[in-house]
């Protein structure tokens, strides 16, 4: 591997018992000649990609940063590798936003200006486009997703709370969502309305303005109907007509005692294969 090599990279391939051989970087990249003089038949070499290379060397020679170069350099290179082409779509992100190094974004995402994705976050378009406004505060583990039926966006000034998840809806400018909240496809949460910890907006509800959801309650129908969970027979006559799995899946609801897993299985596996041939590219 590159000589110094990435601190993180070299103690997991030491801790995989493997003999790690560092080799020289110059200005044209990874030496070569000197992976063949240190070892004739490596059983693997790891570099990055070549403007990393440059990255590298360039903070190598930088005395001004404060911190070691090394460090530095796997910041860049972790940040780098999160960002993921799909369909042909590289995410556009705002110079001004900030993803965290070990957060996803991928396909045709965009991120406006002075919006934080933080760590552990996924941000995948599969298929309609995902769009994120300014000044948005995405916490940790969350998972944001369009499909190809649904696109999803958040406007401006909205926190969503940590290990939410969003797919295929619309929240407007100023909403917050708490904490391990779920909205579902097709959804639309009105202008500066509060969706409180654990709570869901089930699919195709339209949140008013202004409105709050309490602490685990559901959302459900159009005008909606706010519910506690324990009022399971309220929510299914008002979800049940929703169609959940024609409408997400495009699957009809099986007749009781069967199962329509098979089929919906099946299709998303056909159509989540589409990340075979995804590409990482840099920011």
């Amino acid at each position: 591997m590159e000589d110094p090599g990435y601190p993180r990279a070299r103690v997991a391939f030491q801790s995989a018992q493997l003999d790690v051989t560092p080799i020289p970087v110059d200005s044209e990249g990874l030496n070569s000649a000197a992976s063949s003089e240190k070892r004739s038949a490596p059983q693997m070499r790891y570099q990055v990609a070549a403007e990393m290379r440059s990255d590298l060397l360039r903070l190598k020679r930088d005395t001004d940063t404060g911190r070691p170069s090394e460090i530095a350099a796997v910041n860049h290179f972790r940040e780098a590798l999160m960002i993921i082409e799909h369909e042909g779509h590289t995410p556009n992100i705002d110079k001004s936003a900030y993803v965290a190094p070990n957060a996803t974004i991928c396909g045709n995402v965009s991120i406006g200006p002075g919006t934080r994705i933080m760590f552990g976050s996924c941000v995948v378009a599969e298929g309609a486009p995902v769009t994120i406004g300014q000044n948005c505060i995405i916490m940790e583990n969350v998972v944001i997703r369009s499909t190809h039926a649904h696109a999803a966006r958040i406007g401006s000034h909205c926190l969503v709370g940590p290990n939410s998840h969003l797919v295929g809806c619309t929240v407007e400018d100023c909403v917050f969502i708490a904490t391990g909240v779920a909205i579902f496809h097709g959804a639309e949460i009105g202008y500066a309305a509060e969706v409180r910890v654990n709570a869901v907006v089930h699919l195709k509800t339209r949140l008013p303005k202004f409105s709050v959801v309490p602490i685990a309650w559901v959302t459900v129908g159009d005008p909606a109907s706010i519910l506690s969970p324990d009022r399971h027979d309220a929510i299914w006559a008002i979800q049940k007509p929703l169609d959940f799995p024609r409408y997400v899946y495009n699957v009809s609801r099986p007749p009781d005692g069967t199962s329509n897993m098979q089929e919906i299985t099946k299709r998303r596996s056909e159509l989540l294969g589409s990340h075979v041939t995804d590409r990482v590219v840099t920011r």
